[in-house]
């Protein structure tokens, strides 16, 4: 890297330069494989939490599904409930 001056071994501005290039461009190779190796986790990442909210999501799904289910069960008995109550007060004034 130096440029030997026909009177003095010195770094000049332009050896100063190419290995400020060099530096920068062994640099920028590493952020951009450190950048590759936090996307590919964060993809894994990424995918692990979708998956876990699609689950999530399936259960809410359920638990609506089953609550529409037994308020329309919770209905039909009130109905079947009042008419047997209206059968009990018949017989119960036949018997007496």
């Amino acid at each position: 890297m130096k440029h030997k001056n026909e009177n003095t071994d010195t770094l000049t501005k332009a050896d100063f330069l190419e290995a400020l290039t060099k530096l920068e461009v062994k640099l920028n190779i590493k952020f951009a494989e450190f950048e590759l190796r936090i996307d590919d986790k964060m993809k894994a990442y990424n995918s692990e939490i979708l998956s876990r909210f699609d689950s999530w999501a399936k259960e809410l799904e359920t638990a609506r599904e089953d609550r529409t289910i037994s308020t329309r069960k919770l209905a039909s008995h009130a109905l079947t409930l009042k008419d047997h109550g209206q059968r009990i007060k018949k017989l119960e004034k036949l018997v007496n």
